[in-house]
């Protein structure tokens, strides 16, 4: 059985769409060949637009409509499926995500799902209640092989800093996960940026999404709670691809690793020649926590003073002073 046999018109538009354009081909008896010089498309397209591997375009639906005397069934299929919230809308953005060319991300609450940790990955569905944990992080942590393949996608990303300042898991997961982003950052195909608390209002307020670049075009993704929206409207997708550039020009520069004391993505090795003090509670107990602090023209450094080489967290300097005043409130004691 082909992927067009499995496709259910019952469970999406976008299935109903591809499933008639097959039915209505067999139904006149042509070949794939034949309807692609119809739609001006070449064959193997036209199977992609049977397996619901590829969409049709607006002048395609008309042309078919016309051919087969529908009273516009594409055209409203098409139109339905571009503005659709439906389960199997995150399905076809997770392909997508597997076989773009550059993945834009812009998240306001979490980390991405292709760079966060088990433990990350495992804290978030637990504070969801999933009856399926185990196999939803082993699902969300395969996605992570695409950043490791032959040739990974190019992947930017954009966070606001309230993904850096939220010890999802605790402390100590946290951690990790921050030590994560900072290793990724030193891949030649990743560039994450973080848009400080200081922007006040800004387009990302408004919720996180993801551009995919493919072969065949962009498409954007927004998910919600049980489902997600597929964006493929070319004018639809600029309008994310415009808001991506917007809240760019927001976020903190991209700076080379150990060449600047400015922040990094908000997760950055330091100056070298950043001078750097030790916390007067340090020491205090055998088992105490040694914390150093390193102010530099417009950020924090705090590393462990027990293992430098370890690497160090670059926060602006509003968000440390923020720091400083949970920490004291005891919301993040152990």
């Amino acid at each position: 059985m082909g992927v067009a046999d499995s496709l259910d018109p019952m469970d999406s538009h976008l299935h109903w769409m591809a499933y008639d354009l097959r039915r209505l081909r067999q139904k006149e008896g042509i070949s794939q060949a034949r309807l692609g010089r119809v739609i001006g498309a070449a064959k193997q397209t036209v199977c992609n637009y049977e397996a619901n591997e590829r969409r049709l375009t607006a002048e395609q639906a008309k042309v078919l409509d016309r051919r087969w005397d529908t009273g516009g069934h594409f055209q409203r299929l098409l139109m339905y499926a571009r503005r659709a919230y439906d389960l199997n809308g995150r399905r076809q953005h997770l392909k997508y995500e597997a076989v773009a060319d550059v993945l834009r991300i812009f998240e306001l609450a979490i980390v991405p799902g292709v760079f966060q940790t088990e433990e990350y990955t495992r804290a978030l569905f637990t504070a969801a209640r999933s009856k399926q944990i185990e196999k939803q992080v082993a699902q969300r942590l395969a996605r992570q092989e695409i950043l490791f393949g032959t040739d990974p996608p190019d992947v930017w990303v954009l966070l606001d800093q309230a993904v850096l300042d939220r010890p999802i898991g605790g402390r100590r997961v946290m951690a990790e996960q921050l030590a994560r982003i900072l290793t990724l950052t030193e891949t030649a195909n990743v560039v994450v940026r973080v848009v400080p608390r200081s922007t006040g209002a800004y387009f990302g307020l408004m919720g996180a999404f993801k551009i995919r670049t493919l072969e065949q075009g962009d498409v954007a993704y927004v998910d919600a709670l049980g489902s997600g929206r597929l964006v493929l409207d070319t004018a639809e997708v600029r309008t994310f691809g415009k808001g991506f550039e917007q809240i760019g020009a927001q976020a903190l520069p991209e700076i080379p690793l150990a060449t600047t004391d400015r922040a990094h993505d908000g997760v950055l090795e330091m100056n070298p020649r950043a001078r750097w003090r030790k916390s007067s509670h340090s020491g205090m107990t055998d088992n105490s926590d040694c914390v150093e602090v390193a102010r530099l023209s417009e950020t924090v450094g705090v590393r462990d003073s027990k293992r430098p080489e370890a690497g160090s967290l670059a926060l602006p300097v509003e968000a440390f002073a923020a720091l400083v005043v949970r920490i004291k409130r005891g919301e993040w004691a152990r």
